[in-house]
């Protein structure tokens, strides 16, 4: 059952806003690289926000010297508590109760963080460059980082839907709501939302259209890809590469380069957005549903 279905909308096509389907996720993820291209009043400057996060979380890590014990390395890892934004109905999870990135996962996180650190990553131009330089961060993760952080506006922006249409909404609590840049942790809130039958009655968030993909654009298969990291890496450093890369590979080599990954992302950003049409041909559950 899509979302305007259940409560009754006609969509022509034409929405900037994607209908989920609401019984089943929907193998789609917010890429954040399409959040940093969004020119809607609400999203604009949200990605520098995301980017203020993580500059904070990498402040931390720096200040605590790579001490795990100490208060700010602990802070770090609250803050890097990705819970998954079940209320999407996207990504890989089938039971609607998906892994998200759980507590073991931001240690993970945070492990990576101090490592990239110690190597002389003291900023990131777009933080999806996590893809590349730590191993294991693939699109679902990134997607939950970003819906996440942008979880007040993507509320907001719900809300907005539903008045247009007369969706009903209840008030539900949300946890993680939206984060306190002065104590820094994330904050429970209770909010206006829509509801879905298919799960308990939990919360609905919409998305953009415009904000999704099958993979990020930024990640470490086109990285290797574009850059032509083997050959290049051959040629210009004088390295003796494997043809195929696995992510590991990809990920110390884009520490010890990184001038690559800050070439790599300027090619990224002269790309077009991804056509929504195409990208639904794609996603074959949504596409036969």
């Amino acid at each position: 059952m899509l979302f305007s279905e259940e409560y009754g909308i006609t969509c022509i096509g034409d929405e900037d806003w994607f209908d989920p389907i609401l019984h089943q996720d929907t193998l789609l993820f917010i890429d954040p690289f399409a959040v940093f291209k969004s020119n809607d009043d609400l999203f604009k400057d949200s990605y520098s926000e995301i980017m203020y996060f993580f500059q904070q979380a990498f402040e931390l890590i720096a200040t605590s010297g790579g001490n795990k014990n100490h208060l700010s390395y602990k802070k770090a890892e609250s803050m890097l508590l990705f819970p998954e934004v079940n209320a999407l109905c996207l990504g890989y999870s089938k039971t609607r109760q998906g892994s998200g990135t759980g507590p073991q996962w931001a240690k993970t996180l945070t492990a990576n963080i101090n490592y990239i650190i110690s190597r002389g990553v003291t900023h990131l131009s777009h933080f999806e460059e996590l893809g590349i330089l730590c191993e294991g961060i693939g699109p679902d993760r990134l997607s939950d980082m970003t819906a996440n952080l942008l979880k007040n506006r993507l509320i907001t922006y719900t809300q907005r839907i539903c008045n247009i249409y007369n969706v009903p909404m209840k008030k539900v609590l949300v946890r993680g709501a939206y984060f306190d840049y002065t104590f820094k942790r994330w904050i429970d809130d209770q909010v206006l939302l829509p509801l879905n039958p298919y799960k308990k009655n939990s919360p609905v968030i919409l998305v953009p259209k415009s904000f999704l993909n099958v993979l990020p654009e930024i990640n470490s298969d086109d990285f290797s890809e574009t850059m032509q990291l083997a050959e290049r890496l051959r040629n210009d450093f004088n390295y003796e590469v494997d043809r195929n890369l696995d992510k590991e590979k990809i990920a110390q080599i884009a520490i010890e380069n990184y001038d690559l990954v800050k070439e790599y992302i300027e090619i990224v950003e002269k790309r077009d957005a991804p056509n929504f049409g195409k990208l639904m041909k794609k996603t074959l559950r949504y596409v036969w549903y």
